[in-house]
């Protein structure tokens, strides 16, 4: 039983020690099993119903403006989502803490054939927080994300450069950014470009990436959210 117990515990620090330098040098980590099938399908439901109750549009009906935002301050099922056991302990382990605070919780929607996108650029550049290395940001995948839909995609080891200098750029149908902030250095982004990994999620999975991970998406060419 001894052996059997150090093993057990042998594997786990290999896969904390994993994971951590998997983060520390790509500047994200994905993709992790986060969410059974029975959890996906009650966040999915009661997202359901958080569209139905506050979506506008009419046909196109779907969440808009500040009620995209730290949803987990009005929505029980939200709070819950980002208080799970399993994310938060996969958190202190990358951070190295044991000190969480959620700072907000947003959702990013793209229903199907539509055009919003989001250009290159870092989340430090929306919140003056810090250190560092100690934000990052998760992702949650409640349908499946794939590049066809418009998954987001990272430049491995940006996160290196430092806080880079962005620019507000005008808000279009096809750049939705708050603020229209983004990496202004385009020369840089193009260098970078053989560095790119698109994260392709399965419904349930999630991501979590640095702060000062630059990172983007296109828009939803599918026929699926």
């Amino acid at each position: 039983t001894k052996l059997i117990l150090l093993d057990s515990l042998l594997q786990e620090t290999t896969m904390q020690d994993d994971l951590l330098g998997r983060f520390r040098q790509d500047g994200f980590l994905a993709p992790i099993q986060f969410l059974s099938p029975e959890e996906t399908i009650f966040y999915k439901d009661k997202y359901r119903e958080y569209e139905k109750k506050y979506g506008s549009g009419g046909n196109d009906k779907r969440i808009r403006g500040n009620r995209l935002f730290r949803i987990h301050m009005v929505a029980k099922w939200a709070a819950d989502l980002v208080r799970h056991p399993k994310l938060i302990s996969t958190i202190q382990e990358v951070l190295g803490s044991p000190d969480i605070l959620i700072w907000s919780s947003d959702l990013a929607i793209k229903p199907a054939n539509s055009t919003q996108c989001f250009d290159w650029h870092q989340d430090e550049a929306y919140a003056q927080l810090g250190p560092a290395d100690k934000l990052l940001t998760a992702w949650i995948a409640l349908t499946d994300s794939t590049i066809e839909n418009g998954c987001v995609k990272f430049m491995r080891g940006s996160h290196g450069l430092g806080k880079l200098p962005h620019e507000s750029r005008q808000r279009t149908a096809t750049q939705n950014l708050v603020l229209g902030q983004v990496v202004g250095d385009e020369e840089l982004i193009k260098t970078m470009e053989s560095n790119i990994v698109h994260c392709e999620l399965k419904a349930g999975e999630a991501s979590l990436h640095s702060w000062r991970t630059i990172h983007a998406s296109q828009p939803n060419r599918s026929d699926k959210l």
